[in-house]
């Protein structure tokens, strides 16, 4: 009989590489497990932008949703990654095993080609049913909800924790009179790449249904990286530092505090 770790991880047979690309497109299709690869790769990347990079060993994710992450030594942020319902498909060319996972809408495409893989393993993980947050980050919207935005006073609240294909959107604020719509998303940590290309999926999917206004991004966090910076402004988007709120949410705590 098996143990339960046994049950949980599996390590493949990673010598024959035309049955081991059978095998991971059969995991794939089946939505069960989650595949891990410890090896040497390079990747390619084309969509709303390009880019390459070189041969190196990495680890490769591919979630049972269709989320691929690409990790590196260093960093929380993946290199690479593409979101759940991106297709997934392991192929053999010029006898290296290769993946190529495609999102649809808006169409990108990640190539990865491997070269010496140190390992496989097959990963049976949970998925929370109900998870609550806690603490700062529920503060921050509720206190962001209450006061507005710093940037634009005038701009009135008109919808929290919308929910929409890419996850929910913390807030939403208009101002009726400059015609202009505030997509907030809000984190309890230093923002990275992959908040903003979040922030960024909310604001065109609501461009999709908002023609007449100027939408625009804004992204609330406990400070943020410099790539993470770079996008943010060629977006077009707007930074706010956590603090500024947070210092109205330590006052408001002061005051009760006081009067108890």
């Amino acid at each position: 009989m098996k143990s339960s770790s046994e049950r949980i991880y599996e390590s493949l047979d990673i010598r024959e590489i035309n049955t081991l690309k059978e095998l991971l497109n059969r995991v794939i299709a089946s939505h069960d497990k989650t595949i891990l690869i410890v090896g040497e790769c390079e990747i390619k990347y084309s969509g709303r932008a390009s880019s390459y990079a070189e041969k190196n060993n990495r680890l490769i994710i591919i979630k049972p949703d269709g989320t691929l992450l690409i990790h590196e030594s260093e960093g929380r942020d993946p290199l690479n990654w593409q979101p759940p319902g991106s297709q997934c498909i392991f192929y053999i060319e010029e006898n290296r095993l290769s993946l190529k996972c495609i999102r649809s809408r808006p169409k990108e495409i990640i190539e990865v080609s491997f070269g010496e893989i140190f390992h496989i393993g097959l990963a049976s993980i949970g998925r929370t049913i109900y998870f609550e947050v806690k603490g700062v980050e529920k503060d921050l919207v509720e206190i962001i909800s209450r006061k507005g935005l710093p940037i634009d006073p005038e701009a009135r609240l008109v919808g929290r924790e919308i929910s929409t294909p890419h996850g929910k959107i913390d807030l939403v604020f208009r101002n009726i009179f400059n015609k202009k719509l505030y997509v907030v998303e809000v984190k309890n940590e230093k923002a990275g790449v992959v908040a903003v290309d979040q922030l960024k999926r909310y604001v065109d999917y609501i461009k999709t249904y908002s023609r007449e206004e100027e939408i625009v991004g804004v992204l609330v966090a406990r400070g943020i990286g410099d790539e993470a910076m770079r996008i943010l402004l060629k977006e077009g988007f707007v930074y706010l530092d956590a603090d500024t709120f947070r210092e109205i949410l330590r006052s408001r705590k002061d005051l009760m505090s006081f009067l108890k």
